[in-house]
């Protein structure tokens, strides 16, 4: 996200719809996956951000709060093992 924001021009939108919706597609998983949708996989991440230009603009950061996975918590912080 950082170098299509930075160095395409992209908005911080477009390249989040990049690595997600047109990205399933592009894989094929464009039924089940890359948005929030009924019938969909619930996949989606929680992040520790105010805008989504941030998640282009920390590199080796992951302001990542919390990941599902088709409908399950698996990551969270804090959370012990």
């Amino acid at each position: 996200m950082s170098m299509a924001t930075r160095l395409f021009g992209l908005t911080a939108e477009e390249a989040l719809l990049g690595v997600t919706r047109h990205a399933a597609r592009a894989l094929g998983f464009g039924a089940a996956r890359g948005a929030l949708a009924p019938g969909a996989a619930a996949d989606f991440v929680v992040w520790n951000v105010r805008s989504p230009e941030e998640l282009g603009y920390w590199i080796g950061f992951n302001p990542r709060r919390t990941v599902v996975r088709a409908g399950e918590v698996v990551r969270w912080p804090n959370q012990t093992s």
